[in-house]
């Protein structure tokens, strides 16, 4: 078959029909991916919502535990006369017990508040542990959620890129269609239907 009697009718056809099979496969696709965001973004929205109270959970505790913890050193101080902080330098060599407190009844309760305020410490550096650990999560989703967003942003302009290419298709392969053969076809029916209304 010579190139020039190929059904080009056909061939425009196909074009419109390619046309608008890619505007109608597109828009489907960003529906789809705009309700899976959507349920990503309530996702993320509760997520951050619980991380918001654990942090206000954490905050309360590490708050609580330093107002505890200050109290303690300050009542510590007073009482075996000595200065924590200064002592607790000296303890990380070597721990010893005052000279003055040795010999007394108050040996073993400067040990017990000692422990006490020790296990204190460790209590709210675990506290301060897990706000950061919770504060470090949040900015990693954060930056996460970021990326899929960017990554759903070019998706979805790349589609209605291919809507745009779609609908210049249809509006081709139709025009084309119409004003390269329809339109002398119609024109040749309406010639042979005056003709044979015209005929005596």
């Amino acid at each position: 078959m010579e190139f020039t009697k190929l059904p080009t009718d056909n061939f425009y056809i196909f074009i419109s029909l390619a046309g608008t099979l890619i505007v109608v496969f597109f828009i489907n696709f960003i529906a789809n991916r705009r309700t899976k965001i959507e349920d990503a973004i309530s996702l993320i929205e509760q997520s951050l919502i619980q991380h918001k109270h654990d942090i206000n959970l954490f905050a309360k505790k590490t708050a609580a535990a330093k107002f505890e913890l200050k109290f303690l050193i300050e009542r510590f101080n007073k009482k075996f006369r000595v200065n924590y902080d200064d002592f607790i330098k000296f303890e990380n060599t070597e721990f010893k017990i005052p000279t003055d407190l040795q010999e007394t009844n108050e040996a073993s309760l400067f040990l017990e508040e000692f422990i006490k305020i020790n296990r204190l410490k460790l209590t709210l550096d675990e506290e301060l542990n897990k706000t950061y650990k919770t504060t470090d999560l949040i900015s990693n989703e954060t930056k996460l959620n970021s990326k899929k967003f960017k990554d759903y942003i070019f998706l979805e302009n790349l589609a209605i890129f291919f809507i745009v290419v779609g609908i210049l298709l249809s509006c081709f392969g139709y025009s084309s269609w119409y004003f390269k053969y329809q339109k002398y076809q119609d024109k040749m029916l309406k010639n042979s239907y005056e003709k044979s209304i015209t005929r005596p």
